[in-house]
């Protein structure tokens, strides 16, 4: 079992993003952060967090995902299989960023759909 390397280039924020996933497989996809320029942004002195929830206002984290920086300017933004299993089949997510001065900066916002594992 393995993700789908997917890596979504972000320039305009929040950007929107629709993801989908097999309940029980580990996924992960890799967020590049660009400048308005183009040019990549240096995430070191940032601090990231991916909420899922099952609605937008609901006060309920169902789970976070585990955010890693393979580069200055990449996240990569990881669901294990056990979490992704236990999860409704609609839910919506986003990535924020926090700054040294505590600004927050909401990059990418969307959907997760599970679809249901057959083979167990």
């Amino acid at each position: 079992r393995g993700g789908c390397p997917k890596t979504t280039t972000v320039g305009v924020h929040p950007a929107s993003v629709h993801l989908v996933t097999y309940a029980g497989d580990d996924f992960w996809v890799n967020v590049k952060v660009l400048s308005s320029n183009g040019q990549p942004v240096d995430l070191t002195a940032f601090e990231a967090q991916a909420q899922i929830r099952a609605v937008p206002h609901s006060p309920v984290v169902l789970t976070e995902f585990v955010i890693t920086q393979p580069a200055d300017d990449i996240l990569k933004l990881y669901l294990p299989g056990p979490v992704s299993a236990g999860l409704p089949t609609s839910c919506v997510w986003d990535l924020q960023l926090t700054d040294e001065d505590a600004v927050v900066m909401t990059l990418v916002a969307g959907t997760l759909r599970i679809r249901a594992e057959v083979t167990r």
